[in-house]
C-alpha cells in the first residue's frame, strides 16, 4: 500500500511546487518588467493564481506585510506543507507496519519498541525545547 500511496503524495507535492514556482516566477518577472503584465502568459497566470493568492494577500496585509510578497509566501507554504505531508505519510505507514509486525511478535519486541518510542519522544522533546542549536 505504501508503494502506491507515497508516490501519489509525492507527485501531488511536486505538482504543487511547480505551480507555486511558476506563480512566483511570473509575478517576479512582471514586477521587474521582464514580462508584459498584459501579455497572454501573465493574464493566464493571474487568472489561475488569483483564487489562491487573493486570500493569502489579505492575510499578508493583515499581518502588516507587503502583498507583493504573497507569491513568495505561497512558495514557502507549499515547500513546508509538502515536506510535512510527505513525512507524515511515511511516518503513518511506518507506524502501521510496526504495529502489524508487533502484533506477530513476542513480549521482547514490544519492550524494544516501547523503549525506541520513548527515546524518539525524548529526542523530539529535546530538539523542540532546545531549538536544535546553541543559544547565545
Amino acid at each position: 500500500m505504501f508503494f502506491v500511496v507515497y508516490p501519489i503524495v509525492r507527485a501531488i507535492v511536486v505538482l504543487a511546487l511547480a505551480y507555486a514556482s511558476l506563480v512566483a516566477l511570473t509575478h517576479w518577472a512582471v514586477r521587474s518588467r521582464r514580462l508584459n503584465p498584459f501579455g497572454a502568459w501573465s493574464r493566464f497566470m493571474r487568472r489561475v493564481s488569483d483564487p489562491v493568492l487573493q486570500p493569502l494577500e489579505r492575510r499578508v496585509i493583515a499581518a502588516g506585510g507587503n502583498p507583493q510578497n504573497a507569491p513568495l509566501w505561497l512558495l514557502g507554504i507549499v515547500i513546508g506543507a509538502g515536506l510535512v505531508l510527505m513525512s507524515l505519510t511515511a511516518w503513518l505507514f511506518d507506524a502501521a507496519a510496526r504495529l502489524s509486525w508487533m502484533a506477530q511478535s513476542g513480549p521482547r519486541m514490544w519492550i524494544e519498541s516501547l523503549v525506541s518510542f520513548a527515546f524518539t519522544v525524548l529526542m523530539t522533546a529535546i530538539l523542540i525545547r532546545g531549538g536544535g542549536g546553541v543559544r547565545p
